[in-house]
This record gives structure tokens, C-alpha cells and sequence, in this order.
């Protein structure tokens, strides 16, 4: 088995972590806490067999999930554990999102927006550029959102909910938010995803004025 100084970790460019059998971090350099906003949780790992590389495998840490390669090493007597995480995971979930018909809007457990694809700007009118990384109790006092927002109620109310929001460019939406919790059952993250329903509402005030129309024919 390899052996591993545990302070050569943070000379390396690349992202990686030190992890014990159990899945605890020994040891993080700051590549990789780029991908591990909470590094003191325990990851969720499986310890490959003595001597032997195990590629890609799923690991879990908290409310964050990426592939990585794991290689046992020898640290201080003790056996461990390298974990080489994949770079381009963001990269795939960003595709995902600009591939999906739903604006879709990810906030951490503060508000702040973390992720949006563009569909929530054709909806909104709203340049996603001014609002990623922004806090939304804060883009609602500057006004840059013109209504409440959802996230910011799930975060008070702990629970999904929804919302419907009519926005300056004249589109209606139908928002769902979501809590996404972390193994000690805090907020981690709010989801939430607004489909377009202006055809539908424009469909129901049409029934509405042809019965109104009907109503007003007959009863003369």
C-alpha cells in the first residue's frame, strides 16, 4: 500500500481529500473545498479492498453527491483513503438545468441563489446575471424582484409550497418550492421550479367571458 504524507495533500493543484475508513476528513486542500462547502461531515464511502483503485465511485457527503476516484494509502500506520473528485459534475448539472422547460431556481440555506437556467429569465424578464449569488430577501427589498419570493417562505415555513406569480413581461407562473434537508434535518438547500401557465389562465378568462356573455343573452 501506498504510503501518504498528509501535508503533501495540500501541494497538489487538483481537488482532493483524505478521508479515514469510517469518512472522516483527515485532511482537504482548497481545490476541493470548492466542491465541499461542509467538509466536517462524515462522507459516505466504501472503503475499497486493501491495495486496490476503485473509479467513480458515488459518494455522499451531507446533501452533496459526486463520483470520485479512491485510493487506499498508508497515513501515520493507519490505513485511508484519497478521494480524487470529478471537476465537470457542475458542469453536467448545469446542462441539465438549461435543458429543462421549467425556470428552475436553487438557493442555499440563507436565500442566496446558487444556480438558474434561462428559462427563468424569458419568463421573468429578469436578468439571471443580477440575481445569482444575491440573497432574495435582498433582491426583494432592492426591488429587483418585484414579488415575494418562495424560497424565502419555505426557509420561514420549513415546508413546500406554492405560489402563483404573475411578472412584468406578462407571463403567469406556477411556482413549487422545496426544502431539501441534510442528515441532521436542517435546510441545506431550497429547489423550486415555475412552470408557465399564461395559456391556461388565458384559456379560463375566455370561458369566463363567454359564460358571462351566454348568462347576460339568455337572462334578457
Amino acid at each position: 500500500m501506498i504510503e501518504f504524507y498528509d501535508d503533501a495533500l495540500l501541494q497538489l493543484a487538483m481537488p482532493v481529500v483524505l478521508a479515514d475508513a469510517a469518512g472522516r476528513v483527515r485532511k482537504i486542500n482548497k481545490a476541493a473545498e470548492q466542491l465541499f462547502p461542509a467538509p466536517q461531515e462524515t462522507i459516505a464511502l466504501k472503503p475499497p479492498p486493501s491495495g486496490t483503485v476503485c473509479f467513480q465511485q458515488k459518494l455522499q457527503c451531507g446533501d452533496l453527491f459526486l463520483a470520485a476516484d479512491v485510493i487506499p494509502v498508508l497515513c501515520n500506520g493507519e490505513t485511508c483513503y484519497l478521494l480524487f473528485p470529478a471537476k465537470d459534475d457542475q458542469l453536467d448539472i448545469d446542462q441539465v438545468l438549461e435543458n429543462i422547460d421549467d425556470a428552475v431556481v436553487v438557493a442555499d440555506k440563507n436565500g442566496k441563489v446558487e444556480k438558474m437556467n434561462e428559462v427563468f429569465t424569458r419568463l421573468s424578464g429578469v436578468d439571471r446575471k443580477m440575481l445569482l449569488g444575491v440573497n432574495l430577501r435582498e433582491a426583494v427589498s432592492r426591488e429587483i424582484i418585484l414579488h415575494a419570493s418562495s424560497t424565502i417562505k419555505v426557509l420561514e415555513l420549513k415546508k413546500a409550497i406554492n405560489m402563483n406569480v404573475r411578472y412584468q413581461t406578462g407571463k403567469h407562473v406556477t411556482w413549487t418550492s422545496k426544502p431539501v434537508f441534510n442528515q441532521k434535518g436542517e435546510i441545506s438547500r431550497v429547489i423550486s421550479t415555475g412552470r408557465d401557465i399564461t395559456e391556461l389562465i388565458k384559456l379560463e378568462e375566455d370561458l369566463r367571458r363567454t359564460e358571462a356573455l351566454k348568462d347576460e343573452y339568455y337572462g334578457n
